[in-house]
């Protein structure tokens, strides 16, 4: 319903149609949400790169039925850490999933937006989990601005640190695209701002 709603007719939110549906689950609807606040959060995650702001609200209001321990101001990183791996697994499920066949252009973008507006702290403590991501997005050739987005959100000491984990990454087949340039010379910027600061023997 949710993907429905924000991703489909961009409506937006509306405490009526919140309140009618808990008529109808007779207020179960929060328990509904609790349960499976993972999905929901998925489904509008899916949403981002289509709809940002609508995905965003719809998130924030979620986010405040959701019971449990939580920052008091709603932000990306705090509505999505507590299910974060298991979103990243969904999304990289739906590069390999006929039913996602037709909106993966879409997904591309919202994986993008999901990794501009995450936390660059927490973004950058775990780089491999959205590697594997990376790595599975289908079109390839649409795949080039997520990358850069993944290694300009990356903490660059982070950065410095797991270039080679990066480079073995990189599908051989996104190294032979045009455009692919844009990324090899962001690389070599940070290797070589790194190689500058080491001090000489």
């Amino acid at each position: 319903m949710l993907w429905y709603l924000c991703y489909y007719r961009n409506a937006p939110w509306s405490d009526m149609l919140f309140h009618r549906v808990e008529s109808y689950t007779y207020g179960l609807i929060a328990s509904m949400i609790n349960y499976n606040y993972c999905k929901c959060s998925f489904a509008l995650i899916l949403s981002l790169g289509k709809n940002e702001e609508s995905a965003k609200t719809y998130l924030s209001k979620i986010y405040e039925v959701w019971d449990h321990p939580k920052a008091k101001n709603f932000d990306i990183t705090s509505a999505l850490k507590a299910n974060y791996l298991g979103n990243l697994l969904e999304l990289r499920r739906t590069f390999s999933d006929d039913v996602y066949y037709h909106y993966r252009r879409d997904i591309i973008k919202s994986l993008i937006v999901l990794i501009n507006n995450l936390n660059v702290d927490f973004f950058s403590s775990t780089p491999g989990r959205m590697l594997t991501v990376l790595k599975a997005i289908d079109p390839i050739e649409f795949s080039l601005d997520a990358w850069m987005a993944f290694l300009q959100r990356l903490d660059p000491i982070i950065l410095e640190k797991q270039i080679h984990l990066v480079l073995l990454a990189l599908p051989k087949t996104l190294i032979e695209l045009p455009g692919a340039k844009k990324v090899f010379e962001y690389i070599s910027g940070v290797r070589r701002k790194a190689d500058s600061k080491k001090p000489y023997r």
